[in-house]
């Protein structure tokens, strides 16, 4: 399996290593965030190295937040099926 480093400019050779195999974005988020946390301490939470790390959590988030949301249930897949039943129906008030 193929890996990526990411090196941090000031810290020097710090790797970051991220799997070229796709993960969950919860599992990516949570990866981010311990690494973000690691950089806070070693070279300050006030460094670049920091703040491009807590800037890839917040990308990270972002994007979870904007994924479309689809919770389809047995009844929602049914009024799809039969959009006819008098179940699907809906009526304006």
């Amino acid at each position: 399996m193929a890996q990526t480093v990411h090196t941090t400019p000031s810290l020097g050779f710090k790797p970051f290593v991220i799997p070229q195999q796709p993960k969950s974005l919860d599992e990516a988020i949570h990866e981010a965030r311990d690494y973000a946390r690691m950089i806070s301490e070693t070279s300050g939470a006030t460094s670049p190295d920091a703040a491009v790390a807590w800037d890839i959590v917040e990308e990270l988030l972002a994007a979870k937040a904007h994924r479309k949301v689809t919770a389809t249930n047995s009844f929602t897949e049914y009024c799809d099926s039969y959009p006819d039943a008098p179940e699907a129906r809906m009526y304006d008030v």
